[in-house]
């Protein structure tokens, strides 16, 4: 296991400088409700330029992994802490129902969720039900501490 974790970090695709521009954000905090501005900190010079965020964007150079992206965030002082990891899957070339624009419909992803909250949650399009055709999106959570799990639409629709 150790030498295929060694492998995909050994084959992440490094970061010319074109690529860092359009892939890497960075970033500090300033001052917001109950929190001082990081360069207001105690032991932190008036004009630091110390990142306290970073995102990004990493491809790895594998068969296994071609054209997947992956996102990185991190930072200080966010609004919360979350640690997930989200999977969002290729859209499908054509829908089940005829006349169904596949770009309109709501994305599928799988959000394993780590940290605080330990669950996952599962999104993807549904048919709403009645006569007609139309779409909409679909949410299902599944929380671990609770051991429930629940089911809705954004547009309260039901499942």
């Amino acid at each position: 296991m150790r030498s295929e974790k060694a492998k995909v970090l050994e084959g992440v695709r490094t970061f010319g400088p074109d690529k860092a521009r359009r892939d890497v954000v960075r970033a500090q905090y300033g001052a917001r409700k109950k929190i001082e501005p990081y360069r207001g900190a105690a032991n932190v010079a008036p004009d630091s330029a110390t990142e306290t965020y970073v995102a990004l964007k990493l491809t790895i150079d594998s068969w296994r992994w071609a054209e997947v992206p992956f996102y990185l965030r991190t930072g200080k002082a966010l609004a919360a802490r979350r640690t997930e990891i989200a999977i969002q899957f290729n859209q499908a070339p054509f829908a089940l129902f005829r006349d169904t624009p596949v770009e309109r419909m709501t994305p599928n992803d799988l959000v394993l969720k780590i940290q605080p909250e330990e669950g996952m949650t599962l999104r993807f399009s549904a048919k709403i039900p009645g006569p007609s055709v139309n779409m909409d999106g679909v949410e299902m959570k599944f929380n671990f501490e609770t051991c429930t799990s629940s089911c809705s639409s954004k547009n309260r629709h039901g499942c």
